[in-house]
């Protein structure tokens, strides 16, 4: 017994030390007076992309980071701010479970070094990944460059005067979720956060911002997408409506009245995700920068040939999802909410759900 014992305790160290193996350096180039982004990703993260497993922060920071980066228009990419896996958690802890504008202000203080050398309403597209209890949800904060006033191109030239005005894009905070339980306090939190942003960096147009409500009055939309059908692919859906938003925010934010877009992309691009990102930490780990066109081509392929194939599209059934809601919810409930933060959450969802009880106390 003791032999055994012996050999399943060097077994356990040697796993231990092939699971801190760095298989990437990642380095994401510096990004508008934010340094560079050094990420090294581990066996064990990469464990994270078995199926069946939860995927990590690690994964998550690393595949935003490399979309932006790597699969985006050098003119997009700037145009884009990816938010660290950590921030929202963060804020949400600082504002203690309570979303009260003065909470959030405070919680501001400590938080604003964050974005203290990148101007965040610059960006067309504000990247927040949302971590609760397991489960990764996203947020998306569309055209806050929009608030302010665009300067008008000089005129004079007739052709252009008789030119119809192009409708502009207009600032909105969208939210993807594969279970749908997405909080709309998160939403409330980033406005506060980009409020005090305003004030803090652009001062001249804080007290008209102020006045005229003008970041209170961005709309939430939560899009009806493609949904999980476990317990587990929450975060290869984050991936996935990140990156095919941001290839195309068009095919989101033409209609935002009708935001229903379960035709978005097929069960395929899911269920190759999880490989196809091993393959790219691997690939890139051994220099080889032939795996980043090869995805890319083959994404675009399985987008185009399936286009068609209604069976591929999320048909989802109803009484599976609502199960896997519940359960989710239950351990968000178990996680670290409050009474006074359960009423504030809301679900904006098409389907009936059972509204959440505090725990006794």
């Amino acid at each position: 017994m003791l032999s055994i014992s012996l050999r399943e305790k060097k077994s356990s160290k040697e796993d231990t030390l092939n699971d801190a193996e760095v298989v990437l350096d990642y380095v994401a180039p510096p990004v508008e007076g934010k340094k560079e982004t050094r990420m090294s990703l581990t066996r064990h993260d990469l464990k994270t992309l078995d199926e069946g497993s939860y995927i990590n922060d690690n994964i998550i920071l690393f595949f935003l980071k490399f979309i932006q980066h790597q699969l985006l228009s050098e003119d997009m990419r700037k145009k884009v701010y990816v938010f660290d896996t950590h921030f929202i958690a963060k804020f949400r802890g600082l504002c203690a479970n309570e979303y009260t504008r003065e909470k959030c202000m405070k919680a501001y203080q400590e938080m604003r070094r964050w974005t203290r050398t990148v101007d965040i309403l610059s960006k067309d597209f504000l990247v927040f990944p949302i971590h609760e209890a397991e489960h990764w949800s996203l947020i998306v904060v569309c055209y806050p460059s929009r608030l302010f006033k665009q300067q008008q191109p000089a005129s004079g030239d007739a052709m252009e005067a008789e030119a119809p005005a192009q409708p502009q894009p207009t600032p909105s905070i969208i939210g993807f979720d594969s279970l749908e339980i997405l909080q709309k306090s998160y939403a409330d939190m980033i406005k506060i956060y980009l409020e005090m942003e305003c004030q803090n960096k652009r001062p001249e147009a804080y007290e008209e911002m102020k006045e005229t409500g003008k970041i209170d009055n961005i709309p939430f939309c939560q899009m009806i997408v493609p949904k999980q059908k476990n317990f587990y692919d929450c975060g290869v859906f984050l991936l996935l409506y990140a990156e095919l938003f941001l290839k195309d925010p068009n095919y989101i934010l033409r209609d935002l009245e009708h935001w229903e877009r379960l035709d978005w992309f097929p069960k395929a691009l899911v269920e190759r995700k999880r490989e196809e990102i091993k393959a790219l930490i691997n690939g890139l780990g051994q220099g080889d920068q032939t795996v980043v066109t090869e995805m890319i081509q083959r994404r675009d392929r399985i987008l185009e040939e399936l286009k068609d194939a209604s069976d591929q599209f999320d048909r989802f059934d109803v009484e599976h999802f609502e199960e896997l809601k519940r359960e989710v919810q239950k351990n968000i409930q178990d996680y670290e909410f409050t009474p006074r933060d359960l009423e504030t959450l809301k679900l904006r969802s098409y389907l009936t759900y059972p509204p959440i009880e505090p725990k006794p106390q």
